[in-house]
């Protein structure tokens, strides 16, 4: 998928800080909000996250990646 696709995906691990400033969990923030939707803060970062790859070798146009932690493509 590309960078933009993948920005409009949600990551299951961002966090925000919830408008309450509690911490819940031991984790200082949430991942969706009181009606169970995800935070617009908690998209993916794509090339800007460390889990980020991208197909093909470091000769190849690099437009097109996956997210690590999901697994290979």
């Amino acid at each position: 998928m590309t960078e933009d696709e993948a920005r409009k995906l949600w990551c299951p691990f961002a966090r925000a800080i919830d408008h309450h400033g509690d911490v819940r969990d031991g984790v200082a923030g949430i991942n969706r909000d009181d009606d169970g939707h995800p935070d617009e803060a908690c998209r993916c970062l794509a090339s800007g996250c460390m889990a980020w790859r991208w197909y093909g070798g470091p000769d190849d146009a690099q437009t097109n990646g996956w997210c690590g932690l999901a697994g290979a493509p």
